[in-house]
């Protein structure tokens, strides 16, 4: 596989779906990377390894946010956190026409039904990002539980807050599922 992967990448752009990380130089994205662990082992707390390696070599997105329990807050907090892209499934159609095939795990996909939170999301992903003013990774921490501090290239830093009830945590108040971006300067 990797002799292959290795040609491709000579002449060929490459995406991979949640790639092992030894594959990641041959591609130039990455899909469907999630922040979360097997939680095999001893370890309580998710370390989101991977993706702070990726950082800087491959873009890469998360798992499909209209396809997930979680919130949309959590995948922005992702976005923020450690670069990732948030990604959608959509479809023009309603996903009803999709019952009892063997596509039939695609529900909520409808893009008249997600039109308004995409753009909402990407607006504040994107302000964010601005803020930010680089993707490049320097150091990341744990501050509480369920609470990451993320500070950038730029000197920006990022602290998020995972749980779902307001925690304050290095002097600073978050809300639940938010997040505080402190600019670079």
């Amino acid at each position: 596989m990797e002799q292959n992967l290795q040609k491709l990448a000579e002449h060929k752009t490459i995406a991979l779906d949640n790639p092992h990380i030894e594959k990641i130089r041959y591609a130039r994205y990455a899909a469907n990377v999630s922040r979360e662990s097997s939680h095999y082992g001893t370890m309580y707390v998710a370390v989101p390894f991977r993706q702070l390696v990726m950082n800087g070599l491959i873009e890469y997105t998360t798992l499909n946010v209209n396809l997930s329990p979680d919130r949309r807050e959590y995948f922005l907090l992702q976005a923020l956190e450690l670069g990732s892209i948030p990604k959608f499934v959509l479809s023009a159609e309603s996903a009803d026409l999709l019952k009892h095939s063997e596509y039939s795990g695609y529900f909520s996909i409808q893009y008249d039904v997600w039109k308004e939170a995409i753009r909402d999301l990407l607006e504040e992903y994107g302000a964010g990002l601005a803020q930010i003013g680089s993707k490049e990774i320097v150091g990341h921490r744990m501050l509480a539980e369920n609470v990451f501090e993320t500070t950038y290239a730029s000197g920006a830093k990022v602290i998020v807050n995972y749980n779902k009830f307001p925690v304050t945590a290095a002097g600073r108040s978050l809300d639940a599922l938010g997040y505080i971006i402190e600019p670079k300067r």
